[in-house]
């Protein structure tokens, strides 16, 4: 991180734009680390997750086949009144 600072600013600006946003600097990264490796080892235990959406029931086709009519219908309908 140092060395690319050093030798082209303008692509360290580039890939480690989110650090400098964050004030995160090189000699600062290494204390991240350890304060990240500590939290671990004090709980190693995973944190608790969001549950997942399970997908809706996909329509039987009964359901389907009515729905299709019923849009068939539908349409017929406003072409006939269209007409008149």
């Amino acid at each position: 991180m140092t060395t690319l600072k050093e030798e082209n600013s303008d692509l360290y600006a580039k890939q480690f734009s989110r650090f400098v946003k964050a004030g995160i600097e090189s000699s600062s990264f290494e204390a991240l680390y350890k304060a990240a490796h500590a939290a671990i080892r004090a709980d190693p235990s995973p944190s608790p997750k969001k549950e997942k959406k399970a997908n809706a029931a996909k329509p039987k086709r009964s359901s389907r086949k009515n729905r299709v009519q019923q849009r068939k219908t539908a349409f017929l309908k406003t072409i006939q009144s269209a007409d008149a």
